[in-house]
């Protein structure tokens, strides 16, 4: 702690004890400043605790007649129990980061094997349909082509029946084929009767 005074009879009619009392000021000004933080936090932030310290104390103790110039926080040396408490926290936040980190793998790996899982079913149902669609469509070829198969035999039967006709239609219009059709039609009546 630096200071040097401005003004002597300020420092010495405004306060009983000018260096006493911006000792205590700054004592008390450290305790506030440390007590928002955590230790860890302390012994990190000194620079910072440093400049929060000093802007406190410049401001009270103007009035006083004193000019605090520098404040620096050198050590930071805590009792042995709070050094034991911190081991054990440090030793606990890396059990929990161990807890946290193997419980993030299981529920990454839970998770990775429900993504297989569920991508396996819905191949399965995809195959399954594509096996559908392929069998309705061999279903839907076979009868095209057995509908075609049999309008081609219906049409090659009606073209021989039509030829049959008319060739006999032909040879019916000849004197042979007249004679013919009256024996043919004499032959059925005497067969029916």
């Amino acid at each position: 702690l630096f200071m040097k005074v401005t003004d002597a009879g300020a420092a010495t009619n405004n306060v009983t004890d000018y260096k006493r009392a911006v000792v205590q000021l700054a004592m008390t000004t450290m305790r506030n400043a440390i007590g928002s933080m955590e230790l860890d936090e302390c012994f990190q932030n000194r620079d910072i605790i440093n400049t929060q310290i000093l802007g406190a104390m410049t401001e009270a103790t103007q009035p006083w007649g004193v000019m605090v110039t520098r404040y620096e926080i050198k050590d930071i040396t805590p009792p042995q129990s709070i050094k034991e408490d911190m081991e054990k926290q440090m030793t606990a936040e890396r059990e929990k980061r161990s807890v946290i980190l193997i419980a993030e793998g299981v529920k990454k790996a839970a998770v990775t094997n429900a993504e297989g899982l569920k991508q396996a079913r819905v191949l399965d149902a995809e195959a399954a349909k594509a096996e559908q669609v392929l069998g309705a469509e061999a279903e839907k070829t076979k009868r095209v082509l057995e509908a075609q198969g049999q309008a081609e035999a219906i049409r090659l039967v009606a073209e021989a029946d039509a030829n049959a006709l008319k060739v006999i239609g032909q040879q019916a219009a000849t004197l042979e084929g007249k004679k013919a059709i009256e024996l043919s039609l004499a032959t059925s009546c005497n067969v029916r009767r």
